[in-house]
Parts: structure tokens; C-alpha cells; sequence
């Protein structure tokens, strides 16, 4: 037991801990970007999206284009569905 161990702390003495601590940083800089940032977008898109529909198109184009992105955007997992709810509910009233 005690000489398993020993050679795993061996084999750990020759990795490149400063790689692996710097992609470690990197990736957790990249799903914190991914998860604040998409909702952040999320919300400013749609409310473009809202505003867009609302004055340049008519129903049922308006109806296509929001089921479209609304779907798209349900499909992707960063995304929350209660800015798509929210939207749709506002869009709905000025329908």
C-alpha cells in the first residue's frame, strides 16, 4: 500500500502543475462568462427582438420569427427559459 502510493507522488512530481493550474483558470473563466454572459445577452437580444417585431412586422411573421429564435434559444443549454417566457408573455400582449 504504502509503495503505491510512493510512485503516485512520483509520477505527480513530473506534471506541469502552472499548465494545468493556468487551463484549469481559463476553463472556469470560460464557463463563468457562459453562464452570466448568454443570460445577459439573452435578455438584451430578446428585448431588441420584442421591440423589432412590435413595430416593423405584422402577426404572423411576427409568430414565426419568435417561435423560431424562442426555440432556438430553449435548445441551447446556456440559455434560462424565464427571459423566453418573459418575452413572449410582453410580446403576446402587444400582439
Amino acid at each position: 500500500m504504502w509503495s503505491s502510493s510512493v510512485q503516485v507522488f512520483r509520477a505527480l512530481e513530473h506534471w506541469r502543475w502552472v499548465s494545468i493550474f493556468t487551463k484549469c483558470n481559463l476553463l472556469a473563466v470560460l464557463y463563468f462568462t457562459l453562464a452570466q454572459g448568454a443570460g445577459k445577452f439573452c435578455i438584451v437580444l430578446l428585448s431588441w427582438l420584442n421591440e423589432y417585431l412590435r413595430l416593423h412586422l405584422g402577426f404572423v411573421e411576427s409568430c414565426v420569427i419568435f417561435f423560431c429564435v424562442g426555440f432556438t434559444m430553449f435548445m441551447l443549454p446556456p440559455v434560462p427559459g424565464i427571459p423566453v417566457y418573459i418575452c413572449g408573455g410582453n410580446w403576446d400582449v402587444y400582439a
